[in-house]
């Protein structure tokens, strides 16, 4: 079986695993984890007694969130209302 990773998944998992869900949204997995203990990120779920896991919808919403977009990504340039 192939370890999944960011260079290798041609599709994102629902359930991201620590280190796919920090390639995700483009930081450490340490800072991931900081930021999960902290409140300042999204708190993984525990799926099985053993793993834990970041849903991407929930990452997307909190970039989304974080970035000040609505999620349509570039729809609406706010330099085209001057």
């Amino acid at each position: 079986m192939r370890k999944l990773d960011a260079a290798t998944l041609p599709d994102w998992p629902r359930g991201l695993r620590e280190d796919l869900a920090a390639a995700y949204i483009g930081v450490s997995v340490g800072t991931l984890r900081d930021g999960a203990k902290t409140g300042n990120m999204p708190a993984p779920m525990r799926i099985t007694p053993g793993r834990k896991v970041w849903l991407r919808d929930v990452l997307d919403k909190w970039l989304d969130q974080k970035t000040g977009t609505d999620g349509t990504y570039g729809s609406r340039n706010p330099w085209d209302d001057i």
